[in-house]
């Protein structure tokens, strides 16, 4: 949308692929890569904020759309100034990390930051309803809260896997028949672990006929998890699919989907599996 109405896109981010000419964004005009950093206390966030800062102020920009607890907070902080000059900072809260039951560190600093940095904040987007009222409480001025409902599926897209939609879309992608397909969607990453799907195919391999695994996704240990296939002479069974826009397809052609995250929020490739009708494991 951006780029089709004549805006210029900047993005900054932390890239951690092993290759670094594999984090491609499209639409983006100018990448940035700065050390951001998960934890508050860690010193490179000092270092993110001094390179936003003078990236900040050394551009006019327009609307600065910002994510993730730290780097929400970093580049707000960073904005505030040029909020004056008639920039619009937004912040989208993808899940406060201060809520009911939460540790007391978190609203010792995520919590009192939040609140200080809404002073700093034109717009800020929650997702859920504990958010959405935990934020209308904080803020000044309540109407520059939004709720905008959680990441969801397209039920238009994912459809209910049948035999006949099954055995078309195998022979369109060149799949036969008797293969048992497996399908992981996620990012290449220790988060995604991976690791535990390549090695349960590699004790698996001799004893399920025809086993494939499709791994759509791209990410930072992409080289990493082709390397160990190779290692384990399973190239036949494990098959590096990138980035895919045909997400929906993939699952339509397979028998079971199956994920190994070490953890998760709200797992978008569990709930395209269960619109598709897949078994899960």
């Amino acid at each position: 949308w951006f780029k089709e109405n004549g805006y210029e896109t900047h993005v900054c981010a932390k890239n951690d692929y092993d290759n670094k000419e594999d984090c491609v964004i499209p639409y983006c005009d100018n990448y940035y890569d700065f050390p951001f950093e998960r934890s508050p206390f860690k010193f490179n966030n000092y270092k993110t904020y001094k390179k936003l800062k003078e990236l900040i102020d050394s551009n006019e920009f327009d609307i600065i759309h910002c994510h993730t607890p730290v780097g929400g907070a970093l580049t707000r902080l960073a904005a505030k100034d040029v909020r004056k000059k008639g920039t619009t900072v937004i912040y989208t809260a993808h899940g406060f990390h201060f809520y009911k039951g939460a540790p007391l560190i978190n609203w010792f600093t995520y919590y009192l930051f939040e609140k200080l940095a809404l002073s700093w904040t034109d717009g800020l987007i929650t997702m859920n309803e504990e958010d959405y009222l935990s934020a209308k409480k904080m803020a000044k001025n309540s109407t520059m809260v939004f709720k905008v409902n959680g990441v969801g599926i397209d039920l238009e897209k994912f459809i209910p896997q049948t035999q006949d939609i099954k055995r078309q879309i195998r022979q369109e992608y060149g799949y036969k028949v008797d293969d048992f397909i497996l399908i992981y969607a996620g990012e290449l990453s220790y988060r995604k672990n991976q690791d535990l799907i390549i090695d349960a195919v590699s004790l698996l391999k001799n004893k399920i006929p025809n086993l494939k695994v499709l791994l759509a996704g791209a990410g930072p240990l992409s080289e990493h998890y082709k390397q160990k296939v190779i290692k384990l002479g399973i190239e036949e069974n494990i098959e590096f699919l990138g980035y895919r826009m045909d997400v929906n397809k993939l699952m339509l052609l397979s028998d079971i989907a199956v994920s190994a995250s070490r953890q998760e929020g709200l797992p978008v490739n569990i709930m395209e599996a269960m619109a598709t009708g897949l078994p899960l494991v």
